[in-house]
């Protein structure tokens, strides 16, 4: 919820005040489309205008809002029809942008989810045998994505394609490794993938081997994570925290047999040096499980 106040002019002795302010939606694509309502709409950002100025408030995503009771605004952060949702997991992000008349409504109004992202350029690999050591050196010189906070790195992530599905070599930085009952919540690599950036989700979870558990991979099923021994996982320890190499089949990233391009995001689930388990995403997503609009493009070399 997001308070604001009405800005009021006088019409004259024994006449009602007018009320100047107008609270104004602008659409995914960035095109304001008018008055908001009480009915939900799919905004990246709302304006309050109070005559002639006033705050632009730009969303971290496109977000269901509408008109509160009060002089308030409301952003729906969990879909309807989720069920219960981890605390943990609901955040909301804006940026407050001041104009004044003169100023172009629309200038900065976009979300980043609208900004073009470039693409990832995946290559395509023979894979000798389902998986074995030999893997991790076949993806050496495969495309990186680095997760770094705070100016440290914490995690390289290799990719490419192979006629199996997606491989995927990990270096993960992590103080000390735990396995989780709910695997998100301990040492955890996750892959979210959809045909295209705002398209259905499919959710992976890879967790390396911890004590005497072997590495293994989930799916998302409903809010519970499934064992899915399709997936062929091995990890190993390293100096700093853990190497994983995997292949994950395509339709467990909710995209087509042998795509030539789709959309992706990764989270790693990792300990610092204070013990503070902290969730990290490549690409600023925020509930990817829900939303793919800040997924990186991927397209697959022929």
């Amino acid at each position: 919820m997001i308070p604001f106040t009405f800005v009021t002019t006088s019409a004259g002795r024994g006449k009602p005040v007018v009320v100047k302010t107008q609270v104004l939606w602008t659409d995914e694509e960035g095109e304001e489309r008018g008055s908001l309502d009480d009915q939900p709409a799919r905004a990246s950002a709302v304006r309050v205008d109070q005559g002639g100025y006033g705050v632009r408030i730009v969303f971290d995503m496109p977000r269901p809002v509408r008109r509160g009771q009060n002089r308030t605004i409301m952003v729906e952060l969990v879909p309807r029809g989720e069920g219960a949702v981890p605390a943990e997991t609901v955040a909301f992000a804006y940026r407050l942008c001041p104009y004044a008349e003169g100023s172009e409504p629309g200038a900065a109004a976009t979300s980043p989810a609208s900004s073009r992202r470039a693409a990832i350029m995946l290559p395509r690999l023979t894979l000798e045998g389902h998986l074995d050591d030999r893997l991790p050196g076949q993806l050496t010189e495969a495309p990186s994505v680095t997760l770094e906070t705070g100016g440290v790195r914490r995690a390289v992530i290799r990719i490419a394609a192979v006629k199996a599905g997606l491989a995927l070599l990990a270096e993960v930085v992590e103080a000390k490794l735990v396995r989780a009952e709910t695997v998100w919540k301990g040492s955890c690599i996750e892959l979210f993938g959809a045909p295209e950036a705002g398209g259905r989700i499919g959710q992976v979870f890879l967790v390396p081997a911890v004590g005497s558990k072997p590495a293994e991979a989930f799916v998302a099923q409903g809010t519970q994570q499934v064992a899915a021994p399709d997936i062929a996982v091995a990890s190993a320890p390293t100096e700093r925290g853990y190497r994983l190499w995997a292949v994950i089949p395509w339709p467990r990233l909710g995209v087509p047999e042998n795509p030539s391009r789709f959309a992706l995001e990764f989270q790693v689930t990792a300990a610092g040096p204070d013990g503070q388990r902290t969730p990290l995403t490549a690409f600023g997503s925020r509930l990817a499980y829900q939303n793919s609009t800040h997924y990186a493009p991927v397209e697959v070399n022929p």
